[in-house]
């Protein structure tokens, strides 16, 4: 997400500089993307005192940094990307700085972070986003506003390319004498590994010759009955050779699996949580999350049913250009413009 977002403002013709909080797997991304990069400093230090449950400290240090950082670089707009960066939200109000704000975390994890900061009027007074109803929703409760006050802005995907790269595989082509059905993700309880193992037993004992494959992080315990693929560069040829892409997930906010699998034209059964509600809008199979029975039952519905598994496949993939690069491009130049028309700001930084 924070790299599409770079490259549709550079796009744009802004001037990007990235702060990086610390290292992680899109560092080497954003920085091939970003035109000026910066590392924030003090962030081990602030983590050793959470530790120590100096959690105040910490976050009076991460609002210092924060404001330090904007001073320094004197921009004339915030993206604010995640939750967790609520220190510049705070920090841009404080300075005059326009600042959009850009949530696209569970629920309950952007209620929590709020909480700690305690602060509601400087978020108020950012360009609220959300990437789905439950995000906003989370939000608008949090920070006492209505949800009209905060936009909606879904992640966006490289559509075309995703369809390219599942070109080969053909819709026709899908059930063969084995077929497929496909998690992706970190093998952990949140991501409901543990509910796809036993959906996959569940198969095996119904006779069902599917097979189940794991793409991602393997847990720590696996099973006999799936298939561990692994960690894989680019998993979307894998979804479009499957015959069913699960997301068995016991919580997510907007997941990126769900719209890729969508653009290549597979059919899915998720975990009916919001986002993935919102995302599917009807174009796929919902059961209750944590239920390996229901998971199973969904599964082998789509996969006795081929006229059932191309028609969802189709529609998924009709709606996943709800997610185009091109609406995402127009929705942040909007809401960049609203941020810089809505503030005025005179002597923003006082060196």
């Amino acid at each position: 997400m924070a790299v599409t977002l770079l490259a549709v403002l550079n796009e744009l013709d802004w001037n990007t500089t990235v702060v990086h909080r610390h290292g992680g797997p899109l560092r080497s991304e954003l920085d091939a993307v970003s035109k000026a990069t910066c590392n924030e400093p003090g962030w081990r230090l602030r983590g050793q005192l959470r530790r120590l449950g100096l959690g105040r400290l910490a976050c009076g240090l991460e609002n210092s940094a924060a404001e330090s950082l904007l001073k320094r670089h004197r921009p004339d707009l915030v993206w604010a990307n995640t939750v967790l960066t609520a220190p510049y939200v705070l920090a841009a109000n404080k300075l005059g700085i326009p600042v959009v704000w850009y949530s696209h975390e569970q629920a309950q994890h952007t209620q929590h972070v709020l909480r700690r900061y305690k602060y509601r009027k400087p978020f108020r007074e950012a360009e609220l986003v959300a990437c789905s109803s439950e995000a906003s929703m989370a939000l608008a409760s949090e920070l006492g506003l209505p949800v009209v006050a905060i936009t909606t802005l879904h992640p966006s995907i490289d559509r075309a390319s995703i369809m390219q790269r599942a070109a080969y595989v053909g819709h026709t082509n899908k059930r063969k004498i084995t077929p497929i059905v496909l998690a992706v993700g970190v093998g952990s309880h949140a991501k409901g590994v543990d509910i796809f193992v036993a959906a996959a037993e569940r198969a095996s004992l119904l006779k069902s010759n599917a097979q189940w494959q794991w793409v991602g992080k393997r847990p720590a315990s696996q099973s006999g009955h799936v298939e561990w693929l692994g960690e894989v560069s680019d998993p979307v040829p894998l979804m479009a050779a499957a015959s069913v892409v699960v997301v068995p997930s016991r919580s997510e906010g907007f997941p990126l699996v769900v719209m890729e699998a969508m653009a290549a034209g597979t059919a899915l059964v998720c975990s009916d949580l919001p986002g993935i509600r919102e995302q599917l809008d009807g174009t796929g199979v919902l059961v209750p999350p944590g239920d390996d029975l229901a998971l199973t039952e969904g599964v082998l519905m789509i996969l006795n049913d081929d006229e059932l598994r191309l028609r969802l496949g189709n529609a998924a993939q009709e709606r996943s250009t709800s997610f185009s690069r091109e609406a995402f491009l127009r929705d942040v130049a909007s809401l960049s413009d609203m941020a810089l028309s809505s503030r005025k700001t005179i002597d923003r930084i006082n060196p």
